[in-house]
């Protein structure tokens, strides 16, 4: 089984709907609520902050053949619907991760099959039709719940980001685990 990696670009550039890049930092819940208002952060905020709740259903198969090829599934309840979203393993450098992401509107909570046949997590795990039978096996693993707060930020140089303050929740059978986090994702320039 092979794994879906960043800079694997013959198999992922005319799928690939975007590569996410972000710096993710794990913060105690006081430090948390400082971050935004912090002053070199605020110096570059262009705009107004938007905080929604968001709700994932992560799935894979239960022996784990998805983390095991390195990918991600899961989908996204936002104030404009549904989404699902697909992540290839990525790099990571110092905090700073590179991964690539495709993400499809959907009806649902419920994955949707189609979509994800014509990625490369098709081929490494062993064609369309071995993919299709293993898209029949997802079961849900854990479901996050987050308040998600987004600060559009930009840089002397002309770079976009946006930075992120989640604040919630993630949870698998009667067990959950809160999430303090914040993360500098760059935008498509």
């Amino acid at each position: 089984m092979s794994r879906i990696k960043r800079g694997a670009a013959s198999d992922c550039e005319n799928f690939a709907m975007g590569t996410e890049i972000e710096l993710k930092l794990v913060c105690p819940p006081a430090v948390l609520a400082r971050v935004a208002r912090h002053p070199a952060v605020r110096a570059l905020k262009t705009g107004r902050a938007r905080s929604e709740r968001l709700v994932s259903r992560h799935f894979d198969t239960p022996d784990g053949a998805l983390r095991s090829a390195g990918l991600a599934l899961h989908v996204r309840r936002t104030a404009r619907g549904w989404v699902q979203t697909l992540r290839g393993e990525g790099a990571n450098t110092a905090g700073l991760q590179t991964r690539p992401e495709w993400n499809w509107p959907v009806g649902a909570d419920a994955i949707e099959p189609a979509p994800l046949l014509d990625t490369p997590a098709a081929k490494a795990l062993g064609g369309r039709k071995k993919f299709s039978a293993l898209l029949e096996t997802l079961v849900p693993v854990f479901e996050s719940d987050f308040l998600h707060t987004t600060h559009p930020l930009q840089f002397p140089c002309g770079t976009r980001a946006e930075l992120c303050v989640d604040i919630g929740e993630v949870r698998a059978g009667n067990r959950s685990e809160p999430v303090y986090e914040a993360e500098i994702e760059l935008l498509p320039q």
